[in-house]
């Protein structure tokens, strides 16, 4: 299991829930939260009678209800929940000033509907397209499958759908951690931005846009929707070399 804390509260696919008494750390487990609605996630932590919650962004109305229910929040917190648990532990964990984010979504449609049009779009070119269901994969919000036409084997590709969080660099930056080693491709859905087209760039992460709805036909040797190189398939001719 993943043992960095989420990005952001909204965003986490699980709790990690530890007893302390007197600077001992005791029990703990782990309770899913696959849910994206935010009153089921702080419902969440009321009924299993969390008085600290330690994490890194968080919105402002999550905070002030977590606040008002006697809840602490220990919020700007990065690296590994085991660190930050020794440091609590220990009364030298202090909430940090959350950094504000380059880019802020700017899109009419919400993530279900953009997973939705990715959805259809990866079904009409040929891929498997299932849900991601995964707590360690929280931004992978579709996984597409198709057959390699250059080796036959399968090709594995994680698809993150708009911004799951207010933070679109942040998303963008922890979809790269969180999948570069175990997809074959990686697909950020978002309208077009030529700024979040340069990061993604960087990460080595294509962009689509539901404002270029039309899919560039695809050589017998290329994939559809991908432009780019993907891993693990040197043989596959990309977009740039027709």
């Amino acid at each position: 299991m993943d043992d960095q804390i989420a990005p952001l509260f909204e965003a986490a696919g699980l709790f990690q829930l530890i007893e302390i008494d007197s600077g001992e750390i005791g029990r703990s487990h782990s309770v899913p939260c696959t849910q994206s609605e935010d009153y089921r996630r702080v419902r969440l932590l009321q009924v299993h009678g969390v008085t600290v919650l330690i994490c890194n962004g968080i919105k402002r109305t999550n905070r002030d209800t977590l606040d008002a229910a006697g809840v602490e929040v220990v919020s700007g917190q990065t690296g590994s929940v085991s660190q930050a648990l020794n440091l609590f532990s220990r009364g030298q964990l202090t909430s940090q000033t959350v950094q504000e984010c380059s880019f802020e979504p700017s899109s009419s449609m919400s993530r279900q509907e953009l997973t939705s049009w990715a959805r259809d779009l990866f079904g009409s070119c040929g891929y498997n397209v299932e849900r991601g269901c995964s707590p360690d994969l929280v931004l992978v919000d579709l996984v597409a499958t198709i057959k390699c036409p250059a080796c036959g084997r399968p090709i594995k590709i994680a698809v993150c759908c708009g911004a799951h969080t207010h933070c679109v660099q942040s998303d963008i930056q922890e979809f790269h951690r969180r999948t570069a080693a175990s997809f074959n491709a990686r697909v950020f859905v978002c309208p077009q931005d030529p700024n979040l087209s340069q990061l993604c760039d960087e990460y080595g992460i294509e962009m689509v846009s539901p404002e270029n709805n039309e899919p560039e036909p695809a050589g017998p040797m290329a994939l559809p929707i991908l432009r780019g190189a993907v891993r693990d398939h040197d043989r596959l001719q990309t977009r740039a070399e027709k």
